[in-house]
C-alpha cells in the first residue's frame, strides 16, 4: 500500500474515511465493477471501518445467492485485510453458516490464513475475537432510565436476565414511565433490543464451540482460559463442569 495512507489514517477521522471508500466502492459497482479499477474495492480493506464491515457482509450474503461469487470471494479477502474483532468475527460467522458452500469454504480459508499470520490456531483466534457487546467486567450492562436504572446479565445459556436497581429480577425491561427521562429510557430500550438480538445469534455458536472443545479434549493455557472464558464479560456466564489434566502451564478441558 502507498505509504502516505498511514498519514491519512493518522490525521483523518476513521468513520469519514470509511464513508469515503464505501462511496468509491458503490460508484465502482454502479459502472459495472471494471477489473482495471478494482482498487476502489481494495480500498475498503485499507480504510474500511466496522460500518463498512457490516455493509460488506450483507453484500457477501447477497452475492452468494445471486451468482456473483467472485465478488463475494474478493470481499472475504477485504474482511481479512480490515482485521479487527468485528471483521474477523463476521468472517468466522460466514465460515460457519454462509451459503453457498463455496463461499463458506473460502471464508474459512481466509480466517485460517489470518490465524496463521498471527501464529495462532483458528480456535485460538476465535477465542480472542468473542465480542463483549459492551458488557462490563462483571458481564452486566446498566440501562439508565434517569431516576432509576436496570442491570442486564445473562444465565448459563446466555439468555438475558434483567434486575432493577434493588437487585430484584423482572420479567423483561419495562416500558418508560412518566417520571423517567424519556430520551434516556428510549435509548436504553433500543440498546437492550439490539443486545438481545446480537447475543441470541452469537450464544448458540459460542456454546457449540465449547461443546466441540469438550468432545476433542482441547486444552487452554491457564492465563488464556481465565481471560477468554472465566473472566470474559460474555463467556463467564456459561456454567461448565471442568475436569482438568495439567501439563505444564496448560489445562485440558475434559468434560462439561
Amino acid at each position: 500500500p502507498y505509504p502516505g495512507l498511514e498519514a491519512v489514517k493518522e490525521f483523518c477521522d476513521a468513520a469519514s474515511l470509511g464513508e469515503f471508500v464505501w462511496s468509491l466502492f458503490l460508484s465502482w459497482d454502479r459502472v459495472g465493477a471494471p477489473g482495471k479499477e478494482k482498487w476502489a474495492f481494495d480500498a475498503l480493506g485499507l480504510l474500511g471501518d466496522d460500518a463498512v464491515v457490516d455493509r460488506l457482509v450483507a453484500l457477501i450474503r447477497e452475492w452468494g445467492k445471486e451468482g456473483r461469487r467472485h465478488l463475494a470471494f474478493d470481499a472475504l479477502t477485504v474482511l481479512a485485510v480490515i482485521g479487527g474483532d468485528r471483521a474477523l468475527a463476521q468472517l468466522a460467522a460466514l465460515a460457519a453458516k454462509a451459503r453457498p458452500v463455496a463461499v463458506r469454504k473460502r471464508a474459512q480459508q481466509r480466517f485460517d490464513d489470518v490465524a496463521e499470520e498471527l501464529d495462532l490456531s483458528p480456535e485460538q483466534l476465535a477465542d480472542r475475537i468473542v465480542p463483549d457487546f459492551g458488557l462490563g467486567a462483571e458481564g452486566t450492562l446498566r440501562l439508565d432510565y434517569g431516576p432509576r436504572y436496570f442491570e442486564v446479565g445473562f444465565d448459563e445459556l446466555l439468555r438475558p436476565r434483567v434486575t432493577d436497581q434493588g437487585g430484584k429480577l423482572v420479567r423483561t425491561l419495562p416500558k418508560p414511565a412518566m417520571r423517567d427521562d424519556q430520551d434516556l429510557a428510549t435509548a436504553s430500550s433500543q440498546q437492550f433490543t439490539a443486545l438481545k438480538k446480537a447475543v441470541r445469534t452469537a450464544a448458540a455458536d459460542q456454546i457449540k464451540r465449547l461443546e466441540h472443545a469438550r468432545s476433542y479434549r482441547r486444552g487452554w493455557r491457564t492465563a488464556d482460559m481465565h481471560a477468554q472464558l472465566v473472566r470474559h464479560p460474555r463467556t463467564r456466564h456459561i456454567r461448565m463442569l471442568l475436569s482438568g489434566g495439567y501439563r505444564g502451564a496448560a489445562v485440558a478441558l475434559v468434560g462439561c
